[in-house]
């Protein structure tokens, strides 16, 4: 996996590191409507906003064990025909990291902020990380390290160019003010 090793990431460490490099990429990702460089103010109201949303996601899950435990296709507005339905059982059953609102709806259909998709990523991350604490790495399948260099790899030429773009925006905006 030649996009790990670029990044320092060996069989000794690589869950961690490829858990520090998708986290990398996804906060790009999240720049890519932002200006290229945030004042220090700013990124303090952006880590307050993923604080936020992440503190809300946590808060989302019911403490009542048997509603943390409900299925995928028990949520009232999932279906099987669902594009999505494989990917939300997947991510259920093997990490544990998907979880309803209290109302029993995953509410898929509605947009979601930057700031929702940093705090369900992160707790998907977190749950990782946990496995990689408890010595449970064997949990994390070869098969999603291979979907994820594949991402990775796939989307780097396109975040550059929308980067660039966005980029290349700001400096218009910024000549025409």
């Amino acid at each position: 996996m030649q996009i790990f090793k670029n990044y320092g990431i060996d069989k000794k460490n690589h869950n961690r590191k490829i858990c520090i490099v998708i986290s990398l990429i996804l906060i790009n990702l999240s720049c890519l409507n932002t200006r290229s460089t945030l004042a220090t103010e700013e990124k303090q109201e952006l880590m307050g906003e993923i604080q936020k949303y992440a503190e809300e996601f946590s808060n989302s899950k019911s403490s009542d064990p048997i509603t943390q435990q409900i299925p995928v296709y028990q949520l009232d507005d999932i279906l099987p025909t669902d594009w999505a339905y494989e990917a939300l059982i997947s991510l259920r059953d093997r990490y544990d990291c998907l979880s309803g609102y209290p109302d029993n709806t995953y509410r898929g259909n509605r947009p979601i902020t930057r700031y929702e998709f940093a705090a369900a990523v992160n707790a998907c991350w977190q749950t990782i990380e946990s496995f990689l604490a408890e010595n449970q790495a064997e949990l994390i399948q070869q098969d999603d390290l291979i979907v994820i260099e594949r991402l990775i790899q796939d989307f780097q030429v396109e975040i550059a160019n929308l980067k660039a773009r966005t980029e290349g925006l700001e400096n218009r905006v910024d000549a025409l003010e």
